[in-house]
């Protein structure tokens, strides 16, 4: 609805879109509720990922608005966060929105005493452009700084399906075996078929499909093989599902990315600090395992494993257990075919 109300605006009256007050409800409680991503819904549907997938769509309809007239987006409340104790004009409720906390980026678990106080919610990483389905992306290991990359695989091997990985220098200029597209799985308003008022049967469970970019031999994706046991490789497998099923899909291959190093904003209360490193770092989840995407030197070489976290996540963030646990994401500006050397 969305999507062809502003192509009716950018086409018809050929004037640029900014769509303003977005947003539903991550936990209950707050106005407006929304009845597309399940908040305003009986019994109540919505979360924290149903919330980041709103901004996701919402996000490629405004990038896809016809004649490049998509301007933007604000959203209902997006600071909101009660004060609890605070006097006076900044009491509770005094300003209406800060009772839309439930509505905002930030955890309104402000029981004393909480570590969750305020920390960033996951639907920060739709907007701040990290989880973009209309971008490519490269991730930086905190190890090295160098970027994940398939492995070199040989010329005359077009129907291998399987590739090691392996992090390589990150030169400026980003090769498709570097490049990562990030969807969520089962998350594309696109293609839903269900009819008000049953919920989009394409909210996303949560995770996503890391794909990469290199496709001459078909689509490959990070997946841990089906492997539960910390240590174990993580690998460029074949796609056995498509980004947008919501049936026969392979937890294997699905992914959450959570922030790292966000202890909410009252250290006293963080009994647990994540391991600090400069720069914004994350944690990437598989669904199946709930271990984490790992880069780990071994005899000289770097080895892209599954590993166990310092702590599993609570909603917000997760601890790592070392540097190869963090990951940059960066979207490529520069890209460049991939080629492989022949002596």
């Amino acid at each position: 609805m969305e999507e062809a109300n502003i192509a009716t605006e950018t086409t018809g009256l050929e004037i640029p879109v900014f769509t303003a007050e977005d947003g539903v409800e991550y936990t209950l409680g707050g106005s407006p509720t929304d009845a597309w991503y399940g908040s305003a819904l009986t019994p109540f549907d919505g979360s924290r990922a149903h919330e980041r997938q709103f901004f996701i769509d919402l996000n490629r309809v405004e990038k896809n608005a016809p004649n490049n007239l998509g301007m933007g987006m604000d959203c209902w409340a997006c600071e909101a966060s009660p004060i609890p104790g605070a006097g006076g004009v900044w009491a509770n409720g005094v300003y209406g929105y800060w009772v839309n906390a439930a509505l905002g980026l930030f955890d309104f678990s402000y029981a004393t005493g909480s570590y969750l106080d305020n920390a960033v919610l996951p639907s920060m990483l739709a907007l701040g452009g990290k989880v973009d389905p209309t971008l490519s992306y490269k991730l930086v290991s905190a190890v090295n700084g160098h970027i994940l990359e398939t492995a070199d695989a040989a010329f005359f091997e077009p129907s291998k399906h399987s590739d090691p990985l392996r992090t390589g220098f990150d030169t400026g200029v980003t090769s498709l075996h570097q490049q990562w597209q990030i969807l969520a799985q089962s998350g594309d308003a696109e293609v839903n078929n269900a009819v008000y008022p049953t919920p989009m049967d394409h909210l996303g469970d949560g995770y996503f499909q890391i794909i990469n970019m290199d496709q001459k031999h078909g689509v490959h994706v990070l997946d841990a093989n089906g492997d539960t046991t910390p240590g174990s490789l993580v690998s460029g497998n074949i796609q056995t599902a498509q980004a947008t099923a919501i049936m026969e899909t392979n937890a294997s291959q699905e992914w959450d990315i959570i922030t790292a190093g966000n202890c909410g904003d009252i250290p006293a209360n963080c009994k647990t600090p994540p391991l600090t490193a400069n720069g914004d770092y994350y944690m990437i989840v598989n669904k199946a395992s709930g271990l984490v995407l790992s880069a780990v030197e071994k005899g000289g070489e770097i080895v892209i494993e599954q590993q166990t976290p310092a702590a599993a996540s609570n909603g917000d963030w997760m601890v790592p257990a070392n540097k190869g646990q963090l990951w940059q994401i960066f979207p490529v500006h520069i890209t460049a075919e991939r080629y492989v050397a022949i002596r």
